[in-house]
């Protein structure tokens, strides 16, 4: 956190991780042409965290695996697309952590 957070959104110019980032070409379905998750009428879909590792490269650091079960919890994340309370109670415990270690306030 000591180099990632000054390298990122709000404090740097690295995109947020998890942020979903479509880039390529934009054009629209062919005639007869399916949804394609990774190639679309929005460009190329990247996962969650591929912008962010690009950004904090183009800045110059690098990145190795670092094993992070004992460290962090998944809040079921997939879940809570199609449950609007888990959604709900999720976006608030994530509230209270960026409020809480990121000193960031938000409006209501």
């Amino acid at each position: 956190m000591k180099k990632a957070r000054p390298a990122t959104v709000p404090y740097g110019p690295a995109r947020p991780f998890g942020a979903h980032v479509f880039e390529g070409v934009k054009r629209e379905l062919k005639e007869g042409e399916k949804w394609n998750e990774f190639e679309n009428n929005l460009g190329i879909v990247y996962d969650t965290a591929m912008a962010w590792f690009r950004d904090v490269h183009h800045q110059g650091h690098t990145c190795a695996y670092q094993d992070l079960s004992g460290v962090m919890k998944h809040w079921k994340g997939h879940k809570a697309l199609f449950d609007t309370d888990l959604y709900s109670a999720n976006e608030e415990m994530a509230k209270k952590i960026l409020e809480q270690e990121f000193k960031l306030q938000f409006s209501t």
